[in-house]
């Protein structure tokens, strides 16, 4: 394994964590602030998140087949897995969640799906 995958995996395992503690945080904060419907919120968090922790396994994590050896391969099926799930799991919460705040929701997907794509290039820049 080449020395600058190894060092991306680092990377996006100290940034999930990051990501993970931002989640915590916030949901607790909120909770204190708002109570209950807080959930909402963390359930948006983590209609964000899971998805995106799927994306890193898929892309840096797993045991890839000796025919499915192409980084691009894997990431556009990184990518589709990621879009599908997330799907399924807004369907799910919108659906089997009936208490929900859809603006606590929605908050919680969007700050997931920001620092996603931004805490990267943060990282990148300080680094």
């Amino acid at each position: 394994m080449s020395a600058v995958i190894k060092r991306a995996k680092q990377d996006y395992l100290k940034l999930l964590k990051i990501e993970l503690a931002l989640l915590v945080i916030t949901s607790l904060i909120l909770a204190l602030v708002k109570g209950w419907v807080a959930i909402s919120f963390v359930l948006g968090c983590l209609a964000g998140f899971v998805p995106y922790c799927v994306f890193v396994y898929w892309i840096f994590f797993r045991q890839k087949s000796a025919k499915n050896r192409s980084p691009m391969t894997a990431f556009y099926q990184g990518e589709g897995i990621k879009w599908v799930l997330t799907i399924l799991l807004i369907i799910v919460v919108l659906k089997g969640y009936p208490q929900r705040d859809l603006g606590l929701f929605f908050s919680g997907y969007f700050l997931m799906l920001f620092t996603t794509s931004f805490l990267p290039l943060v990282a990148k820049l300080k680094a």
